[in-house]
């Protein structure tokens, strides 16, 4: 080859190089091509950018054939000499190609040797199973190289292999065995394992240069049974692999039987097939051998190789083993074929049976009343023996609860089957079937039928005989003789167990207590009848208790048997109705001078036991009749002139027969009773009840004195102001009352007295009157009697606090409590407030009146202390609802020294004068009072606890309109008054009529009602009969009073006043001038007056001093300022004075 050089000496454009280069290649190409033969060459530039370029030409040598050799199984090294350029410059590098060495077809160069290899050997790995020629071309730069080299010699590659000589081991280890071992690489070394993770001693440790080597031992440990993995692994990479079983365990072998005899291993029909198996889940089965004989197939001589199943006939013992192929062999086993074809027997009977019996292949059980039983079988078998017994119910079971049940426990029985049992009123006929099992799996079956039996025998008795009395119910000894019979019984039959009881009661009066449980006397009697002995005076009842099979039982009861062997008692005697006539003891009495009597006599006799059957009366003898009424009762009746029918006899029969008699014995009485009159408290009655005492009377004719027929009378009178008019007659109120006697029928308003009319047994009587007087006022309550005369305002006073003060009118007019005044103070009538007076303390009233002509008030009061001089208004009118008024009149208030006074504003011949009437007694004593004033036509009237105390024939009032007031208001210019305005003490119960005025009896009413108000007996006051008359009684002039409070008025002699004719001088009349009157009046002297229109009628014309000056309103404001305020008054004459009335009893009201 010849070796072209260029030399290019300067440097050439990019363009100018690039076409040298193109000219090059073409001229070396053309080179090659003329020499004919093949030439590689290369050409380079050394020649930097920007200066001189240069070129050299060289060829590349030819490759020298590779060498291979086996690596590994599937590595192959390729190993080549150097290739160098002609000019000695060594290549870049070698390119291996493989080439499959039949088709000469190019292959893949795996991993080791694909690419440039830069050095002179290389190792191709993972090479496929074949055979293998290789060839290298050096190569320079990236696409320039040399001619390729000769094919190599052929290397084949293929898996390694293993071999052993035995793959199955049972130990006992470790077990040396040994193989081959072949496609390893030249001279590979070797290591063993097993399961790769446990390293093995094994020999070679390295093959040949062929690969291959044979193992002359390989020794294997003790493993897990089952397969497991032996592997060569050589140095290079190659592994060959092999598996052994290592098989420790013998094989399981097994013996079936066709037919398959049950779970015990019995069979009941020959011939029997016998398949033998075995289960080796390592190496495998190798052979199964067996014995008929018995004898040890292991070593017996009549061992046979189990080739198929093979019939028996009879009971045999079949012996078998079976061994693995890796020689384990197992134990002996043995498969007894047993034959059984006869049938077991059933024994079936009832256990813990309630209400059932079995009798044959019948179970009767009592379906009226819940049951339940078992069912006990005891199975007999001679060969394969009892294995169980199963029992279910058939056919209609309704009303019975059974779950089938097959009992294999306790081994060979007896077997209890599942509870039977049915509900009460269950009347259906179902079976039971039973059905005994043998081992071998023969059964017998025994069908039981179920049959409801809920009738009880019948037809039989149990009495006591010889009975006699009443009914034939008594014995009269205590020896008795008791029949009985069993009777018959039409289901299951009679049972044993019968009882023969007596049960005890007390015999009372004929009739048999409650019996006490039975006692038996007799268990299954032997014959009837049967002798007892009892107690006396009792009752005695027998029952014969006969059961049948299933329970079903009839108690025969026997009747009462009653034993007394006592006679009754002596009778003795009372009457149920009588006239005239009485019995007491055995002595019977008749009021013989009567004209008629009778008497239903009751005769009683005691028998405890047996009681009294009857009683026979005898006749008493001439004009005595004898009438027989229900047992024990006659009735004896006498008219005219009886006789005397002295001592009879009268007998007395009880139940069982036996009698006792006792006398009777009759006498006359005809003397009267001696009693006194009933006391009781006189006066005024609390409440509408009187309690009479009836003193005891006495009576000396024998037959005694009778409570039962005395009477109490009464006879009433109406009362007027405490006044009794006229008594009625005595009439009847109670016959005979206890006493004390509560009568509650007094009429309100009357005066009553009480008569008793004493009476003896027989009727002789005599009346005794009582003299003393109580009185039923009209009223309780003082509620009762103000409502009943329409008060226009009513306040009790009976809050607890207030400020409302309640209207107890009905007209819903409530007041208010005003300052400091106190509620709920407990006085008269049971109410009542505190005004502690000095200070505005009052109750003001809601109603607006105009100018009341015909008016009434009233209150109750009671001043702070006994002898308080701080007294004050009570009540009145006033122009003001609150406040004091400018004009105020129509009021009571109480003087400083106690007395009451009722005022009127009124005009005197044309001369307004303050009028005044006052109570001759003082009443500051710190005791209840009632006050009340009227004005009318007829005049004023002041009264003081139900008396008319003063009163005058003023009719008229100052006109104005204005409210009630209560407790305080002015009272400036008043004559008599307090040194205070406001009340100091208690007030109860006001109230206020403004068009009526209440009369005498009314007030005295309204009085008596507060007066009673107590747990005692009021006595009236002593001038209640006065009362009617009181118009009668008149006021006299009041004298001056020293106190410079109200106004002054000066006496004049030019006028005088007249005194009303009515007007007694006993009582004083305060005549005083108000203090409107203006000072500058002046009364020129005047001959005396005649009366005139507005003179009150009545008025008459003795003159009097008409008092002078007056006093300015400025005045006497100024006046009030004082404590002790005086009223000017005049004296006035009139005609003699009647004596004034007799003070009143003091009468405290409640509280």
């Amino acid at each position: 080859m010849t070796a072209v050089r260029f030399r290019v000496r300067r440097p050439q454009p990019r363009a100018v190089v690039l076409v040298r280069r193109a000219l090059l290649l073409l001229v070396v190409a053309a080179a090659v091509g003329v020499g004919g033969a093949s030439a590689w060459a290369y050409w380079t530039a050394g020649a930097a950018p920007g200066g001189a370029g240069s070129g050299i030409a060289a060829s590349v040598n030819l490759a020298t054939t590779p060498t291979v050799s086996k690596y590994a199984a599937q590595a192959v090294q390729v190993t080549w000499p150097a290739v160098t350029l002609s000019n000695t410059v060594a290549v870049d590098g070698y390119v291996v190609t493989r080439y499959n060495s039949v088709t000469l077809a190019t292959q893949t160069v795996l991993s080791g040797c694909a690419g440039t290899i830069t050095t002179l050997t290389c190792t191709e790995t993972g090479v496929p199973t074949g055979s293998w020629r290789y060839s290298v071309h050096p190569v320079i730069g990236t696409n320039w190289a040399g001619a390729e080299s000769g094919l190599s010699t052929t290397v084949s590659t293929a898996p390694a292999t293993l071999t052993l000589a035995q793959t199955l081991f049972k130990g006992p280890f470790p077990i040396a065995t040994t193989g081959t071992i072949a496609g390893f690489g030249v001279n590979e070394a070797l290591s063993y394992r097993l399961d790769a993770a446990t390293p093995l001693t094994g020999f070679p440790t390295v093959v040949d240069v062929t690969g291959s080597a044979p193992i002359s031992s390989l020794s294997i440990p003790s493993a897990a049974e089952g397969p497991h993995t032996v592997t060569v692994t050589g140095a290079h990479g190659s592994t060959a692999t092999t598996t052994i079983t290592i098989d420790t365990v013998a094989p399981i072998p097994s013996a079936v039987l066709s037919p398959a005899g049950n779970g015990t291993g019995w069979s009941t029909t020959p011939p029997v097939q016998v398949s033998l198996s075995a289960i080796d889940g390592t190496s495998g089965v190798a052979a199964i051998r067996y014995t008929l004989d018995g004898t040890d197939p292991t070593v017996s001589g009549t061992a046979i190789t189990y080739s198929g199943p093979f019939p028996i006939s009879v009971a045999t013992t079949v012996r078998y083993f079976a061994t693995d192929l890796a020689g384990n062999a197992s134990t002996v086993a043995t498969q007894i074929v047993k034959f059984d074809a006869v049938a077991p027997a059933n024994s079936i009977t009832l256990t813990g049976a309630t209400g059932a019996k079995l009798t044959g292949t019948t179970i009767f059980y009592r379906g009226s009343t819940p049951g339940s039983f078992t069912l006990t079988n005891a199975v007999s078998d001679a060969l394969s023996g009892p294995a169980s017994s199963s029992t279910v119910l058939g056919g209609t079971s309704t009303g019975f609860t059974h779950v089938a049940s097959t009992v294999s426990t306790p081994a060979g029985g007896p077997y209890v089957s599942n509870t039977v049992s049915w509900a009460a009123s269950t009347s259906s006929a179902p079976t039971a079937t039973v059905t005994g099992a043998d081992v071998a799996g023969n059964t017998t079956a025994t069908v039981l039928g179920l049959v409801n039996d809920s009738t009880a025998p019948a037809g039989g008795s149990v009495d006591a005989t010889g009975l006699v009395g009443t009914g034939s119910r008594y014995s009269t000894s205590t020896s008795l003789s008791v029949a009985f019979a069993k009777g018959t019984d039409t289901g299951v039959g009679l049972a044993t167990g019968t009882l023969l009881q007596r049960a005890t009661a007390t015999l009372s009066n004929g009739v048999c207590g409650t019996y006490g449980t039975a006692t038996t006397l007799a268990t299954d009697p032997p014959s009837s009848p049967y002798a007892d002995t009892v107690a006396d005076q009792a009752c005695y009842r027998y029952q014969y208790v006969v059961a049948d099979g299933v329970g079903n039982t009839t108690t025969y009861l026997g009747g009462d048997v009653k034993v007394d062997t006592t006679a009754p008692s002596a009778s003795t005697f009372a009457s149920t109705a009588s006239t005239n006539t009485f019995v007491t003891g055995s002595t019977l009495y008749y009021r013989s001078n009567a004209t008629s009597g009778s008497i239903t006599l009751t005769a009683t006799a005691t028998d405890p036991a047996s009681g009294i059957l009857s009683y026979a009366f005898p006749a008493f003898g001439t004009n005595w009749t004898s009438t027989p009424g229900t047992t024990g009762i006659n009735t004896y009746a006498w008219s005219g002139a009886p006789a005397a029918p002295g001592t009879k006899s009268i007998t007395a029969t009880n139940n069982a027969g036996l009698t006792t008699g006792a006398n009777l014995t009759a006498v006359s009485d005809t003397t009267a009773p001696t009693g006194s009159a009933p006391t009781y408290t006189a006066g005024f009655l609390s409440s509408p009840s009187v309690s009479v005492t009836i003193p005891a009377g006495a009576d000396t004719g024998g037959s005694g004195i009778s409570t039962a027929l005395g009477v109490l009378q009464r006879r009433s009178a109406p009362m007027t102001a405490g006044v009794c008019g006229t008594y009625g007659s005595f009439a009847t109120i109670v016959t005979g009352p206890p006493t004390p006697y509560a009568d509650t029928t007094v009429a309100n308003g009357t005066c009553n007295q009480y008569q008793y009319v004493y009476s003896d047994n027989v009727g002789n009587t005599t009346p005794y009157a009582s003299s003393t007087v109580v009185k039923a006022p009209k009223y309780y309550t003082c509620q009762a009697a103000i409502t009943a005369d329409n008060p226009d305002e009513y306040y009790q006073m009976a809050e607890a606090a207030g400020p409302t003060a309640i209207d107890s009118s009905g007209k819903t007019r409530n007041g208010s409590y005003t300052g400091t005044i106190t509620p709920g103070t407990v006085g008269a009538c049971g109410s009542g407030a505190t005004l502690p007076g000095g200070s505005a303390g009052y109750i003001a009233t809601p109603t607006l009146f105009d100018n009341p002509t015909v008016y009434s008030q009233e209150v109750w009061f009671r001043t702070a202390t006994a002898g308080s001089t701080t007294t004050g208004k009570l009540i009145g009118f006033g122009k003001e609802k609150t406040g004091g008024s400018g004009n105020y009149d129509r009021h009571v208030y109480l003087s400083s020294n106690g007395k009451v006074n009722f005022g009127a504003w009124n005009i005197l011949l044309v001369i307004p004068l303050n009028i005044s009437i006052s109570s001759p007694l003082s009443y500051n004593d710190g005791k209840w009072h009632h006050v009340a004033a009227t004005q009318s036509g007829s005049g004023m009237k002041l009264y003081v606890d139900g008396a008319l105390v003063a009163s005058n024939g003023v009719t008229a009032a100052q006109n104005y309109t204005g409210y009630w007031r209560v407790g305080w208001d002015n009272l400036n210019g008043w004559g008599s008054q307090s040194n205070t305005d406001y009340f100091n003490g208690a007030m109860s119960n006001a109230a206020f009529y403004s068009a009526a005025e209440l009369s005498a009896t009314q007030i005295y009413d309204h009085y008596l009602a507060g007066a009673v108000s107590t747990s005692t007996q009021i006595v009236a006051p002593a001038m209640v009969a006065s009362i009617a008359s009181a118009p009668s009684v008149r006021t006299q002039a009041q004298p001056p009073s020293s106190s410079t409070r109200a106004p002054s008025v000066t006496a004049s002699p030019s006028r005088s006043v007249s005194v009303p004719p009515s007007v007694s001088p006993s009582v004083p009349l305060s005549v005083s001038v108000p203090p409107s009157v203006p000072p500058s009046v002046s009364v020129p002297p005047s001959p005396p007056l005649s009366p005139s229109p507005s003179v009150p009628a009545g008025l008459g014309t003795t003159p009097a001093p008409i008092p002078e000056p007056v006093t300015t309103p400025a005045e006497a404001g100024a006046a009030r300022s004082t404590p002790e305020p005086a009223a000017g008054s005049v004296p006035m004459s009139g005609s003699e004075p009647e004596p004034p009335p007799a003070s009143p009893p003091e009468v405290t009201a409640p509280g």
